[in-house]
């Protein structure tokens, strides 16, 4: 059931995380310790896949047709080492392979946390909404095929968005990109309350109409008073 903070990290990238660790262990005169080392290479470990993967792209051309994905591809994995991302697709490229660096196989608020590029890639013209479904069709059967049954847990919707109009219009497309692979995993889930847009739960409702497994749907207005009850926490 771990969950990462892929927010902290799309928001710093791999080198703005390094510094991070240096300051916070330097400021506490730790600088040396094994849990500063560990962290760093951790951190290390991600740039070095990511090379690896362009290396072995590099070496393997594609066909003529394939051509402007892999350099897409590629693009995407040459950042890493250098910034943190800034179009959609560089944010999906590096949650997805921490992800699987850490074993870590649920994703959280994926509106919150790539809302922001998916608007600015939109608003830019890097990207159209079907380009955008059709890259999360390919992150949805990414998830499907490490068949993880009780994680692959995506949330979208729910009281507490810093940016509802970012988070909203990736919500929409990642519920069309359910609706069109109809697959067991990833467990997306719609959170909802009175008050928040209602073509989320329309979208939600058409989706689980036409025979998908998912979205699960939980209501916030019932759901964080009662867990907030079971918990004995304000």
């Amino acid at each position: 059931g771990t969950q990462l903070d892929y927010g902290k990290l799309l928001e710093h990238g791999v080198p703005g995380m390094k510094r991070k660790v240096e300051n916070t262990f330097k400021m506490a005169g730790e600088q040396n310790t094994p849990l500063c080392t560990s962290l760093l290479r951790a951190l290390d470990l991600l740039t070095c896949i990511s090379r690896q993967y362009v290396s072995q792209l590099r070496a393997t051309p594609p066909g003529a047709e394939a051509c402007g994905e892999r350099e897409a591809i590629i693009s995407a994995l040459e950042f890493i080492p250098e910034r943190a991302p800034k179009t959609f697709r560089e944010a999906v490229q590096l949650l997805w392979i921490t992800s699987l660096a850490a074993g870590s196989w649920n994703y959280g608020r994926l509106d919150v946390i790539l809302g922001k590029f998916l608007v600015g890639d939109l608003e830019a013209g890097r990207l159209n909404e079907e380009t955008v479904i059709e890259l999360l069709c390919s992150l949805w059967r990414l998830m499907h095929s490490l068949d993880q049954k009780f994680d692959n847990r995506v949330i979208i919707g729910g009281k507490g968005r810093p940016d509802e109009a970012a988070a909203d219009r990736f919500a929409i497309l990642a519920l069309e990109a359910t609706r069109r692979v109809k697959l067991n995993q990833p467990q997306l889930t719609l959170r909802f309350y009175d008050g928040q847009n209602p073509d989320l739960l329309t979208k939600a409702y058409e989706v689980l109409a036409e025979g998908a497994t998912f979205p699960l749907l939980y209501n916030d207005d019932i759901n964080i008073p009662a867990a907030a009850k079971a918990m004995k926490i304000p």
